[in-house]
């Protein structure tokens, strides 16, 4: 079951507008022109990626170490 979830954990991705209203709100960042809601929008974003980068670098690591044989 460990496998099936760290499997299914590398396939998270963010949509293809979501992916879009990232970009919109880091020009409007850059631009200095982002409102405070969405500067907020904009570090939610953040945080859930960060989040979502970890839980995929622990299941590489859960899959990398099902692989390894056991001594």
């Amino acid at each position: 079951v460990e496998i099936n979830v760290a499997k299914a954990l590398l396939t998270l991705r963010f949509s293809t507008a979501q992916r879009e209203r990232m970009r919109e709100l880091l020009d409007k960042n850059n631009c200095g022109t982002i409102t405070p809601a969405e500067h907020a929008e904009m570090e939610d974003y953040r945080r859930v990626g960060g989040f979502v980068d970890l839980l995929q670098a622990k299941a590489r690591l859960t899959l990398k170490q099902a692989s390894e044989p056991t001594a």
